[in-house]
């Protein structure tokens, strides 16, 4: 907040430690911001026309802890597109003191597993070139196979050894994409 009445520098820092400086109130909060920057670029937005721009104390809505607005930059210069607002527990406090209810629920929940899944990186031009009105159909179905590694790397290893495969009626070949496998 101080940089924008300062020096309106804005300042790269990954989500990580900015909710360990306290910049971002909590990791919930972080998760959706950098859920939304993967999102925009995605749809390919250019990384370098998007920030994250934190409300000053003067803008903070009552209800909000923290809030964080993701700004494009455009021909108007920068433009608020998407909000992001901790609302902390406001809604359920004010309900649970109106309704003399309690509103605190636990859910005892299996611990995380850990999978091994493939990270896509497609050539665009020749899936379009290959595929043209069904590029989406196809990169959508080897990113849904990639969720598992062991669903893709049967694909993966044709891929590596032959050069080329058919994935439901869709001839794939190696230099359509490129892949690691990630944790």
């Amino acid at each position: 907040r101080d940089d924008q009445l300062g020096s309106g520098k804005t300042k790269t820092i990954a989500c990580g430690e900015a909710v360990e400086s306290g910049l971002i109130n909590n990791e919930t909060l972080a998760y959706f911001m950098a859920r939304t920057q993967l999102y925009m670029e995605k749809i390919g937005m250019d990384p370098q026309r998007l920030r994250f721009r934190q409300h000053l104390a003067t803008e903070m809505a009552h209800y909000a802890a923290d809030c964080w607005d993701l700004e494009i930059k455009s021909s108007y210069g920068w433009q608020e597109c998407v909000g992001h607002a901790d609302r902390a527990c406001y809604d359920l406090e004010v309900h649970s003191r109106a309704t003399k209810t309690s509103m605190v629920a636990t859910q005892k929940v299996d611990p995380p597993q850990e999978m091994e899944v493939a990270k896509l990186k497609f050539d665009r031009k020749l899936l379009g070139q290959a595929f043209k009105g069904d590029q989406r159909v196809v990169s959508g179905m080897l990113e849904s196979l990639a969720e598992s590694w062991t669903d893709f790397e049967p694909i993966a290893t044709k891929l590596e050894n032959d050069g080329k495969t058919t994935v439901e009626g869709f001839e794939i070949t190696k230099e359509m994409m490129t892949w690691t496998k990630q944790k």
